[in-house]
């Protein structure tokens, strides 16, 4: 019911329970939350509302961090059954080997993991054969552990669903679980506040400010809303050539793109539109003229080429950045 736009779809939001009545009346468990280490999360990009993973994976992998981690544990964690989230899969692998190292059996789990598997390393963790499961957007939903009463948020986020989602896993209720332990090592806590504070009374708007938006949209009509402000100067060309071999794209091409034009360009393949772009971004040389950008001007474009894909990554992670939760 948090998500972004929800009011769009409903009119009201009944609110049965929070969850600090929950823990209040005992259908979930009471918490102990520390903040150990407040990683310097400054200059992540974030993507879909979130931070981006890859940049996120290589801050929190420093060294110092992830022996935090473990040394956090050793000394509070009272060898609990333990779920440990971690930004991506060599984050999470990296976590488990030094658990490993400090001769704490650690086991890891990602999407890549079997069902079969998954639930042969929650009973492991359950009986006490391992006592950290490190794992990657796995153990968020639809796990049945209620008997794990740690939790090791090594995973920083900005959305409250998914951060309430990771803590839920250790908040269910079991005979021999008196509490569960928080050891939030991703700054989320003191970010987006404790877990049982996160409320709200209403939907989050997914209304647009533009005037007339929503009325467009329910018409089904193309509508691009106005940028910020240019200056008079946006993107003009002078005497441009361009050719390849004995093919011949431009020559003395000249224009001046006007501040809140829209413009489109048409052509058959070949016809040389790609090349028009890649001399605008910087990307390729004109054999002749020049392209003068207007100071104010940020140059945003969807590469056709897909350089930035990675060939490993599932579709949905080349979406989301990989990213559990997206909030437009």
């Amino acid at each position: 019911p948090w998500a972004r736009g929800m009011d769009f779809l409903w009119s009201k939001m009944i609110i049965v329970s929070t969850l600090a009545e929950l823990i209040e009346q005992g259908y979930l468990s009471p918490f102990k939350y520390f903040a150990p280490a407040q990683p310097d999360l400054s200059g992540i990009k974030i993507t879909a509302g979130d931070y981006q993973q890859d940049q996120l994976a290589e801050r929190m992998s420093r060294s110092d961090l992830v022996a935090d981690i473990v040394t956090t544990w050793l000394s509070k964690g009272e060898m609990r059954p333990t779920f440990c989230f971690a930004v991506n899969r060599k984050h999470a692998a990296e976590i488990q080997a030094q658990f490993e190292a400090a001769g704490i059996p650690a086991g890891y789990v990602d999407a890549y993991t079997e069902v079969n598997e998954r639930e042969v390393l929650i009973e492991k963790l359950r009986i006490g054969e391992i006592k950290v499961l490190c794992n990657v957007g796995t153990m968020t939903t639809g796990v049945d552990a209620p008997f794990v009463s740690c939790i090791i948020l090594a995973r920083p986020t900005r959305s409250e669903m998914l951060f309430i989602q990771i803590v839920g896993r250790g908040l269910r209720i079991h005979p021999e679980k008196k509490d569960c332990l928080i050891l939030d090592h991703s700054n989320t806590g003191l970010t987006l506040g404790r877990p049982d504070e996160i409320t709200h009374d209403d939907f989050i708007s997914g209304k647009k400010t533009e005037a007339g938006t929503k009325e467009k949209e329910e018409k089904l009509e193309l509508f691009i809303p106005a940028g910020p402000r240019l200056g008079n100067k946006v993107i003009e060309a002078h005497g441009v050539a361009k050719g390849y071999g004995d093919k011949l794209l431009y020559e003395n091409l000249t224009f001046t793109l006007p501040p809140a034009g829209i413009v489109g360009i048409i052509g058959p393949n070949g016809a040389g539109k790609t090349t028009l772009f890649k001399m605008i971004t910087g990307s390729e040389n004109p054999d002749a003229g020049t392209f003068e950008i207007g100071e104010t001007v940020k140059i945003a474009y969807v590469d056709q080429e897909h350089d930035d894909l990675k060939p490993e990554d599932t579709v949905f992670q080349a979406i989301t950045g990989g990213n559990e939760l997206l909030e437009l």
